[in-house]
C-alpha cells in the first residue's frame, strides 16, 4: 500500500500536468466529441464531479467514521452528463484544476491515521486522485490525436 507522501507526491504530479493540459486546450477542442454522448469539457466537468464528491465524503467522515458509500458508477456518470456537458467549457477548465487542487489539499492534510483507513475501509473513495486524472487525460489525448507527453496540438499556447 502506498504511503501518504507517495499519494500526495502522485497526486501533486497529475495535478501539475492536468493544470498544463488543460491550460493547453483551446476551445475546438474543448468541444471535441468524445464516446458516448460526451466532449472534452464533459469529461473535464466528470473529474470535477468526482473530486467534489471525494472531497465531501472525506469531510463527513472525518465528522462520522467511514461509512460503506455504495454507488453505481455508470449510472450517476449517465445520470450527470446532461447537467456536466451544459457548463461552459472555460469553465470546465477552472473547475477542474480548482477541484484537483482542493482535494489534494485535503488529502495532504489528513492525518496519517484517517488517511490509512480510508485507504484500508473507504473503498468508494481513491485517494490516488492522478489514476483518474491520467485515464481521462489519456483518452482525451487519443480523442484530439497526439501522443500522451504532447500538450494539445494547435492549442492557444505559444511553442
Amino acid at each position: 500500500m502506498a504511503t501518504q507522501r507517495e499519494i500526495c507526491a502522485a497526486n501533486s504530479a497529475s495535478c501539475e500536468e492536468l493544470t498544463h493540459f488543460v491550460n493547453s486546450l483551446n476551445e475546438k477542442q474543448l468541444g471535441t466529441a468524445m464516446p458516448a454522448g460526451w466532449t472534452v469539457s464533459g469529461v473535464l466537468c466528470h473529474l470535477v464531479y468526482w473530486d467534489f464528491r471525494a472531497i465531501t465524503l472525506l469531510k463527513q467522515w472525518q465528522s462520522t467514521g467511514i461509512t460503506p458509500t455504495p454507488n453505481d458508477f455508470d449510472l450517476v456518470n449517465e445520470a450527470m452528463r446532461p447537467l456536466l456537458l451544459a457548463i461552459e467549457p472555460q469553465k470546465a477548465v477552472t473547475l477542474v484544476i480548482d477541484y484537483a487542487q482542493q482535494i489534494d489539499s485535503l488529502i495532504e492534510s489528513l492525518p496519517e491515521s484517517f488517511f490509512n483507513s480510508v485507504q484500508e475501509t473507504g473503498k468508494t473513495v481513491i485517494l490516488n486522485r492522478g489514476i483518474h486524472r491520467h485515464t481521462h487525460m489519456s483518452e482525451i489525448k487519443a480523442i484530439l490525436g497526439f501522443k500522451a507527453t504532447e500538450i494539445a496540438p494547435d492549442s492557444h499556447l505559444e511553442p
